[in-house]
C-alpha cells in the first residue's frame, strides 16, 4: 500500500493540531484480534485471527522514526493464537493467553528484541482464557475478565510482578464481569472502558483503578451506545478512545478524547478509512498506530494508519538553550524548511518536533 498523505484537520482542542496518516500495509497476512506493545521507538504487532479463522504466530516490527516494517521472531510453533492480552516494558514484550482455536491458553511469553527471542515465562495459575484486558503500572502488569471454557465473561482481576515473574489475585472488577473491553494506564491508575457482559450485553462504563488503594470506581458512562473490540489508550497524558463494534452491528470510525475538567468526551478527528474492529493498536511518544482488523464491509484488512498529536503549524519555537540542529524528512534526509510534507525538527537538546507542511 502507499506512503500517501491523508489530511482532516479539525481546529483547535485539546489535543491541538490532529492527524491521521495512512502508512505502508502491515507485512503480515490480514489479521484481527492480534496483539500490540511498544519498546521504546518500535511497535511490535503479532498473531491474531485471519479471514478463514486460523490463529497466526507472526510478529512484525515497525520503527516509529523512519516507519519502516520488519521480520521478527514468530512465537514459538505450536504457540499460535488470537485474543490474546499484552503490555511491555522498556526492554521486553509480553504477551498472554488467547485462544488457539481449540483451547484458551494461560501461558505467558516474554520477547527481548535485543536477542530477537520469545522465552515462556510463568503462566497464569489458573484457567486459561481469551479477550482480557490489560494495563502496566510500574512493575505490575494488571489484567482483567476475559472468558474461559466456563464463562463467557469473567470478572477476576490478577496481577503479575514483572520482576518476580509471579502471579496472585485481586479483588473481581466490582462493576461485573467483562470480556474484550479495552484498557490502558496513565499517570499511575488504569482506566476500562467498553466490553460484553455474561449475557452478551455491550458495555460503555468508563472505570478507573487506583493501584495503591487495590479500589475501583466508575468514572462516568460513554456516550452512544456500548461496545466491544474498540480502543482505549493513552497519548501525550491524555486518554483516547475509538473504533469497536455495538450490538446493532455497527462499525465506529470515531475518535474521542476524554476531557478531565467536563468529564465528557470530545470528538477529534475520525479515521479516514471508515469503521473498524479488532485492529492492533500502541501508543508512545505522542505517535499512535492502529492496524489490521475487520472493516465495515466485513473485511479483514492489512491497513496501517499512524494518528499524532505534533503535527501541524509550528507551535514550538527554539529557545537560548534548545537550538534547531536540523530539519529532515521521514527517512532522515536533510531538507529546507519551506519544503512541505512531513517534518522532524532537530534540536540540540536531544529532543524533535514533527509536523505536517502544506
Amino acid at each position: 500500500m502507499r506512503l500517501l498523505l491523508i489530511l482532516v484537520f479539525l481546529g483547535v482542542s485539546h489535543l491541538g493540531a490532529q492527524n491521521w496518516q495512512s502508512l505502508s500495509d502491515y507485512p503480515g497476512i490480514a489479521v484481527d484480534d492480534a496483539s500490540a506493545f511498544s519498546i521504546g521507538d518500535t511497535a511490535y504487532f503479532g498473531a491474531g485471527l485471519t479471514s478463514w479463522w486460523a490463529p497466526r504466530a507472526n510478529f512484525f516490527g515497525l520503527d516509529l522514526q523512519s516507519f519502516q516494517w520488519f521480520s521478527i521472531a514468530a512465537l514459538p510453533v505450536g504457540e499460535e493464537r488470537h485474543y490474546a492480552a499484552a503490555f511491555s516494558t522498556d526492554r521486553f514484550g509480553y504477551v498472554f493467553g488467547g485462544y488457539n482455536g481449540q483451547q484458551f491458553l494461560n501461558d505467558l511469553w516474554r520477547y527481548d528484541p535485543l536477542l530477537d527471542q520469545w522465552m515462556e515465562m510463568s503462566p497464569l495459575p489458573d484457567s486459561g482464557r481469551s479477550g482480557t484486558a490489560c494495563f502496566r503500572i510500574g512493575d505490575t502488569a494488571y489484567f482483567i475478565g476475559g472468558k474461559n471454557d466456563s464463562n463467557y465473561a469473567l470478572a477476576e482481576v490478577w496481577a503479575y510482578s514483572i520482576s518476580d515473574d509471579n502471579w496472585h489475585s485481586l479483588q473481581d472488577f466490582p462493576f461485573g464481569n467483562r470480556w474484550a473491553a479495552s484498557a490502558t494506564a496513565m499517570l499511575g491508575k488504569g482506566y476500562l472502558l467498553f466490553g460484553r457482559n455474561e449475557k452478551d450485553e455491550y458495555q460503555k462504563g468508563f472505570y478507573r483503578y487506583n493501584p495503591n488503594t487495590n479500589q475501583w470506581i466508575h468514572m462516568m458512562d460513554f456516550s452512544g451506545a456500548g461496545r466491544s473490540h474498540a480502543c482505549l489508550l493513552s497519548l501525550d497524558s491524555l486518554l483516547v478512545a475509538g473504533f469497536g463494534i455495538d450490538s446493532s452491528n455497527h462499525y465506529y470510525a470515531d475518535w474521542q478524547e476524554y476531557d478531565k475538567t467536563n468529564q465528557s468526551w470530545t470528538s477529534l478527528n475520525s479515521i479516514p478509512a471508515g469503521g473498524r474492529k479488532g485492529g492492533m493498536a500502541i501508543s508512545t511518544g505522542g505517535k499512535l498506530v492502529y492496524c489490521t482488523g475487520i472493516d465495515a464491509a466485513g473485511l479483514w484488512t492489512q491497513e496501517a494508519w499512524l494518528y499524532t498529536t505534533q503535527l501541524g503549524d509550528r507551535e514550538v519555537e527554539p529557545t537560548e538553550a534548545r537550538k534547531l540542529l536540523q530539519i529532515v524528512d521521514v527517512w532522515g534526509r536533510p531538507i529546507s524548511a519551506k519544503a512541505s510534507g512531513f517534518q522532524i525538527w532537530l534540536y540540540s537538546d536531544g529532543s524533535a518536533e514533527k509536523y505536517w507542511m502544506p
